[in-house]
C-alpha cells in the first residue's frame, strides 16, 4: 500500500469513527462494504480535489458568515484585509493541538490587517463549553459545516486564506508538519 492510499484509508477510518461515535452506534462492516466505501471515498476525494483546484484563485461571491457573538462578516466587509480561515471541530485532536500555535500566530499579526476566523463544525453551546478550557483567540464561527462544504474542505484541521481582494487560496495539506510557519509566510506575502 503506497503512502497516499494509506493516508486515504486512515482518513476514511477516522471519518467513519467520528460519524459512528456521534450516532452512538456500533456497526460492523463486511470486507466488501469496506472496499466499496473506500472506493467511493477515493472518488469523492478526487472530485473534491478537482473542485478545490477550480476554486483556488477565485472569489466566492455572496459570502456571509455569522460569528459566535452574532456579528456578520461578508466578503465586502473583509476586503482590504488578509483573512485566515481555520476549519476545525472540538473532537479533532490535531485541531485542538494546533490552537496554541494559531493563537501565537494571531499575536504576531496583531497590528496588521489580518482577520483570523475559526470555522468550527460544532454548535455554539458546545463551543462555549470547550472555549472555557481551551482559549482560541480567533473569531469563532459555529455550525460551519455548510461553509466547509462550500470550500470543499477535505480534512481537519485545514486552512484557507482570502487575500485582500477576497481571492481564495488553499494552504493546508495532510502532510504539512509545520503549518504555522507556512501560514506566516503566506500571510506576509499577501500583506505586501
Amino acid at each position: 500500500m503506497n503512502t497516499k492510499s494509506l493516508i486515504l484509508t486512515l482518513i476514511l477510518a477516522f471519518t467513519l469513527n467520528i460519524c459512528l461515535s456521534q450516532n452512538n452506534e456500533k456497526k460492523s462492516f463486511s470486507e466488501e462494504e469496506l472496499t466499496e466505501m473506500e472506493a467511493n471515498y477515493k472518488i469523492k476525494i478526487e472530485k473534491d480535489k478537482a473542485d478545490r483546484k477550480e476554486l483556488d484563485g477565485t472569489t466566492l461571491n455572496g459570502l456571509v458568515i455569522e460569528d459566535i457573538d452574532g456579528n456578520i462578516h461578508t466578503l465586502e466587509s473583509l476586503k482590504g484585509k488578509v483573512v485566515l480561515m481555520n476549519f476545525w471541530f472540538i473532537h479533532c485532536k490535531p485541531c485542538v493541538a494546533e490552537i496554541p500555535d494559531l493563537n501565537e500566530l494571531k499575536t504576531k499579526f496583531k497590528d496588521k490587517d489580518v482577520v483570523f476566523l475559526a470555522v468550527a463544525l460544532d454548535n455554539k453551546k458546545s463551543l462555549d463549553k470547550f472555549l472555557e478550557l481551551h482559549p482560541f483567540d480567533f473569531t469563532i464561527i459555529p455550525k460551519g459545516r455548510e461553509l466547509a462544504e462550500r470550500f470543499k474542505i477535505p480534512h481537519y484541521p485545514y486552512n484557507v486564506i482570502l487575500d485582500k481582494t477576497g481571492t481564495l487560496h488553499y494552504v493546508s495539506d495532510v502532510l504539512s508538519l509545520n503549518i504555522t510557519n507556512r501560514l506566516k509566510r503566506r500571510i506576509n506575502g499577501f500583506l505586501r
